[in-house]
C-alpha cells in the first residue's frame, strides 16, 4: 500500500479545491440562516400582537416567549455576519491563489521545483485537470485589488457597528451544522479573553464595582441604559468602603496642606460622582450599549458568549455573593419596570430551585408580611391627623426586629407608602405572579403550597385571595382547591363574599369546560342526609341553584331552544360523558343534606321543579315545532335520571308544582288580552305567545315525566 506522501500533490490546487468546496457550504448556510430569520420574524410579529390580547400570567408567558425568539433572531443575525465575513476571506483567497496559479502558467520559474520521476507525467495531468476544475468555480478575480480592499474595509466597518459583535468571532473550523467557534481575541493583547479576569482588578473598590456591574449584566437581560444604571445603583447603595481623599489641613505653623484623609463613602457615591469611570469599568468588563431591532438600545456584553461565561463564574465562586445580593434584589420585583421584573422573577425562580425553603417559602413569607404591615400602617393612618403620622410610624418602626426593619426599608426604598392604595393591587398582582412562576419547578411546588396554607392560617384571608384570583389558569395549581380552604378556615363576611362571587365567575367564563370545575366543587357536598359542618359544604349545597340561576339570567330569549346550546351546562366536548354529567346534576338537585340549609317553607322539590323547567325551556324554546333531536334526547335523559334518583311522594310533588306553574301561565297571558282591551299591542302578544308556548312545554314535560314513571313502575 502507498504512503500518502508518495502521491504527487500541488498547493496551489489542492488548496483551492477546499476553498471551493468551504464556499459552497457557507453559501448553503447562508440560505438557512435565512430561512430560519424569516420564520423567526413571523413568530416575533404574531407574539407581539398576542400581547395585546393578552393579559395577567397568559401575558407573562407570551413575554417570555417574545424574548426568547428576540434571541434567536440576534444569534442569527450574529450568525450571518460571522459566515458573510468568512465568505468575503474565502472568495479573496480563492481569488489570489487563482492569480498565482496564473502567474505560474506563464513563468515556470515561479512553481516550486520538483523531482522529476516517473509520475511527472500525472502529476501535470492532476495540476491540469484541477486548474480546470477551479476555473469553473472562479469568482470575482477581475476585481482590482483596490475595489477588493475596499469592500473588505466596508464589511469590517458593518461588521463593528452590528450589535454585541464590536469584537467578532474570526472563523468557523467547522461549517458542518456545529458551531464550532474559536475563542473571541482581545485587540489590545491578541489573547484569548478570560472571564475570570474581568472580575478582577488591582483598585478593591474598582473590582467591587465591576463585580456589580457584571452581576446585572448577566442576571438582568435587556435592560435600558436608565434602568442597567439604576439597578446597579441600588444594589452598590448598602456597600460602604473607606478611601484616601486628599484634603486641606492647616499644621502646627498654621501652614495649610493637603494630606490624604481616610473617609466611609458608599460605591454608589463614587460612580455616580465620575460618570468617565464608569464608562471606563463598563468598557474593561465589555459591556456596551447596542440597539435592538426594535430600536431600543440596551445594555449588551459585546461578546455573547460572556453571559454564558460570567453566570458559570458566578454560581461557581461566588455563591456568598449571589446570595447577599438575592436578599436586595428581590424587592425589585416591585419595580416600575417591567423589564427588571421579568428578570427579577427568573432571578427568584432559579434561586427557588437551589434552596425551596429559603428562597421561595421564606421569600414568599415574608414578601406577604410586608405587605400585611404595610396594609396594616395604611389602615391606621386613614383614622390619624396628618401630625401624627410620623409619630405614629416611629412607634410602628420600634416594633419590628432588624430583619424586619431592613425589609420594610428596602420594600419602601421602591415603593413608597404613599401610594399603597394606588399600588396594592399591583403588589399583589406581581406576587401572584412570582408564585406562578415558581409552580414551575416540581421541586418548589411544594413549598410554594406549605406558604399558601401558613398564609391562610395566620394572615389575612383577603389578601389570599387576592394572591389566588389571578392563578386561575396557571398549571400545577388546584385553585378549587385553595378557595376551598378559604371557605372553611375563614370567618370573614367580606372574603367569604368575594371567594363565592369569584366562584361563579370563573365558571361563568369557563365554556366547555364547566363541568371539570363542577365535578370538583360537587366533592365538597357532605354524605347523604348529613348536616354540613364545614362552610364549603353548605356553599356547595347551594352553589348549583346559583351558578344555574345566574347562566339563564343572562341567556337572551332568542338563544332558548338553540342548538347548539348557549347554556353553559348544556355544552358537552366530545371527551365528556353526557350521562355521568347530567346524573351529577341530578343527584346534586336532590342532594338530602339540602333541608339543612333551606329556609323554613322551601322544600328540595320545590327548588328542583322550577329548575328543571327552566332547563326544559332553555332546550325546547317557545317555538311550536322544529326542535332540535339532541335538546329532545339530554330533555329525556335528565327525567329518567330524575326518576331514578327520587322517591314517588318527590315525584308526586314535582308534578303538582308544575300544574301550579301552568295555571299561573295560563293567568298571565289572559291578564295580557285583557289588558290590551281589544288594542293591538305587539309586545304584549309576543309576551302571550311565549307564556302560552312556555305553558305547552311544562305540559309535554310533565307528561313525559309520568310516562317514565310508569316504566319505572
Amino acid at each position: 500500500m502507498k504512503d500518502i506522501s508518495d502521491k504527487p500533490s500541488d498547493k496551489h490546487t489542492n488548496y483551492t479545491r477546499y476553498t471551493v468546496k468551504d464556499i459552497k457550504i457557507l453559501e448553503k448556510r447562508l440560505r438557512d440562516i435565512q430561512s430560519n430569520l424569516e420564520k423567526f420574524e413571523n413568530t416575533k410579529a404574531f407574539l407581539e400582537s398576542e400581547i395585546q390580547a393578552k393579559s395577567g400570567i397568559d401575558k407573562y408567558n407570551v413575554i417570555q416567549q417574545l424574548v426568547i425568539t428576540k434571541e434567536e433572531i440576534e444569534e442569527c443575525l450574529n450568525e450571518r455576519i460571522i459566515c458573510e465575513q468568512r465568505l468575503h476571506e474565502l472568495k479573496e483567497e480563492q481569488s489570489s491563489n487563482q492569480s498565482q496559479e496564473n502567474r505560474e502558467s506563464v513563468d515556470p520559474t515561479v512553481k516550486d521545483e520538483e523531482p522529476k520521476n516517473n509520475q511527472d507525467q500525472s502529476s501535470n495531468e492532476n495540476a491540469t485537470k484541477d486548474e480546470k476544475e477551479n476555473n469553473e468555480h472562479k469568482s470575482g478575480s477581475s476585481e482590482s485589488q483596490s475595489e477588493q480592499d475596499n469592500r473588505k474595509q466596508e464589511l469590517k466597518r458593518n461588521l463593528e457597528s452590528r450589535s454585541g459583535y464590536k469584537d467578532y468571532y474570526n472563523r468557523y473550523r467547522d461549517f458542518g451544522g456545529k458551531h464550532n467557534v474559536q475563542q473571541p481575541v482581545d485587540r489590545k493583547s491578541n489573547e484569548a479573553i478570560k472571564i475570570e479576569s474581568l472580575f478582577k482588578d488591582s483598585d478593591s473598590v474598582n473590582e467591587s464595582i465591576k463585580t456589580t456591574l457584571l452581576y446585572v449584566a448577566t442576571f438582568f437581560e435587556q435592560l435600558s441604559v436608565q434602568e442597567f444604571n439604576r439597578v446597579v445603583t441600588f444594589l452598590l447603595e448598602p456597600q460602604i468602603v473607606t478611601i484616601k481623599v486628599p484634603t486641606k489641613l492647616h499644621n502646627e505653623k498654621g501652614e495649610e496642606q493637603i494630606v490624604e484623609v481616610l473617609q466611609a463613602c458608599q460605591l454608589a457615591d463614587i460612580l455616580s460622582a465620575d460618570p468617565q469611570k464608569q464608562s471606563l469599568l463598563m468598557k474593561e468588563c465589555y459591556l456596551e450599549a447596542s440597539r435592538l431591532k426594535d430600536a431600543r438600545k440596551v445594555i449588551n456584553f459585546s461578546l455573547p458568549h460572556l453571559r454564558k461565561d460570567a453566570k458559570n463564574v458566578f454560581e461557581k465562586d461566588y455563591a456568598p455573593y449571589l446570595e447577599k445580593q438575592f436578599k436586595r434584589v428581590r424587592f425589585l420585583l416591585l419595580d416600575s419596570s417591567d423589564a427588571i421584573v421579568f428578570n427579577v422573577i427568573n432571578i427568584s425562580s432559579e434561586m427557588a430551585v437551589s434552596d425551596p425553603d429559603i428562597h421561595a417559602y421564606s421569600w414568599l413569607k415574608c414578601l406577604y408580611r410586608v405587605v400585611e404591615k404595610y396594609e396594616s400602617i395604611y389602615k391606621n393612618l386613614s383614622y390619624l391627623d396628618l401630625t401624627e403620622h410620623q409619630k405614629y410610624l416611629e412607634w410602628e418602626e420600634s416594633k419590628l426586629d432588624s430583619d424586619e426593619k431592613e425589609e420594610l426599608i428596602l420594600f419602601n426604598s421602591v415603593l413608597n407608602l404613599s401610594d399603597w392604595e394606588m399600588k396594592k393591587e399591583f403588589v399583589l398582582w406581581q406576587l401572584s405572579t412570582l408564585i406562578a412562576k415558581m409552580l414551575e419547578y416540581p421541586q418548589v411546588q411544594d413549598e410554594v403550597n406549605r406558604f399558601l396554607d401558613w398564609a391562610i392560617n395566620e394572615g389575612d384571608k383577603d389578601v389570599v385571595l387576592e394572591v389566588i384570583i389571578p392563578l386561575d389558569s396557571v398549571p400545577n395549581f388546584d385553585q378549587i382547591y385553595w378557595i376551598q380552604q378559604l371557605l372553611d378556615r375563614s370567618n370573614e363576611e367580606s372574603v367569604l363574599f368575594k371567594a363565592q362571587i369569584f366562584l361563579l365567575f370563573k365558571l361563568a367564563e369557563s365554556g366547555g369546560s364547566v363541568y371539570k370545575y363542577l365535578q370538583n366543587i360537587y366533592k365538597w357536598l357532605p354524605k347523604k342526609n348529613l348536616n354540613p359542618d364545614k362552610f364549603s359544604s353548605k356553599y356547595a349545597l347551594q352553589f348549583i341553584f346559583d351558578y344555574s340561576r345566574e347562566m339563564i339570567d343572562i341567556l337572551e330569549l332568542e338563544d332558548y331552544g338553540h342548538w347548539p346550546s348557549k347554556y353553559n351546562l348544556f355544552v358537552f366536548p366530545k371527551s365528556l360523558s353526557i350521562d355521568s354529567n347530567l346524573e351529577m346534576l341530578i343527584d346534586w338537585i336532590f342532594h338530602p343534606s339540602l333541608k339543612y340549609i333551606l329556609n323554613r317553607g322551601v322544600t328540595i322539590e320545590y327548588l328542583a321543579s322550577n329548575l328543571l323547567k327552566d332547563w326544559f325551556n332553555i332546550l325546547w324554546g317557545f317555538r311550536k315545532d322544529d326542535i332540535p333531536d339532541e335538546a329532545v334526547q339530554i330533555s329525556k335523559k335528565l327525567l329518567g335520571k330524575v326518576v331514578a334518583v327520587t322517591n314517588r311522594t318527590q315525584q308526586n310533588e314535582l308534578v303538582t308544582f308544575w300544574k301550579r306553574m301552568e295555571d299561573d301561565l295560563l293567568k298571565d297571558a289572559n291578564k295580557l288580552s285583557e289588558q290590551s282591551n281589544g288594542k293591538f299591542n305587539s309586545e304584549a302578544e309576543k309576551n302571550r305567545k311565549r307564556f302560552m308556548q312556555e305553558r305547552t312545554n311544562i305540559r309535554c314535560l310533565k307528561s313525559q315525566f309520568k310516562e317514565l314513571q310508569k316504566t319505572k313502575s
